[in-house]
């Protein structure tokens, strides 16, 4: 599908409004429509970090409605409310077995590479992809997000 999003394309430059492909959400994943997200510092440092990959769609701190999920999804379903979590937890590893899942270490090297948790990307352009940021881009009209990610909120 297409989508609208602000891309950064350049470290230190101004975000350019685009239009992007975004690929139907896999087995574990979730079709999100951005009604709100917020910008964050962690937004701005990404802006200005010559490490930051690019090109990216920044944002991690939004709400939306599922628009359509993957086939293994089971908690939320079209038309559900949801905030989005940039720390999706596996629920395996040695933080998560012990109740801490806000340190879940399976999250690190997506982000870091600026993928998904199954190390690729949804995003893309003319067939150069457009890295994920903080497992979420929510600086888009739509997003594909970790199922894990979506937190059920009232409608109202």
């Amino acid at each position: 599908m297409r989508t609208r999003a602000a891309v950064l394309r350049e470290c230190q430059k101004p975000l350019s409004i685009e239009t992007i492909n975004l690929a139907a959400p896999k087995a574990n994943e979730v079709l999100v429509k951005i009604k709100a997200s917020g910008i964050c510092r962690s937004d701005l440092n990404a802006i200005a970090d010559a490490q930051t990959k690019v090109p990216m769609v920044l944002g991690h701190e939004a709400s939306g409605i599922v628009e359509k999920i993957g086939n293994k999804v089971k908690h939320v379903k079209p038309g559900d409310h949801v905030a989005l979590s940039w720390l999706p937890y596996c629920g395996v590893c040695f933080y998560c077995m012990r109740n801490q899942p806000n340190l879940c270490q399976t999250v690190i090297e997506p982000m870091k590479n600026g993928t998904l948790l199954d190390g690729t990307t949804r995003f893309s352009k003319n067939r150069q992809k457009i890295y994920h940021y903080s497992l979420l881009s929510t600086f888009s009209e739509f997003t594909v997000v970790a199922s894990k990610s979506c937190v059920p909120i009232p409608k109202h």
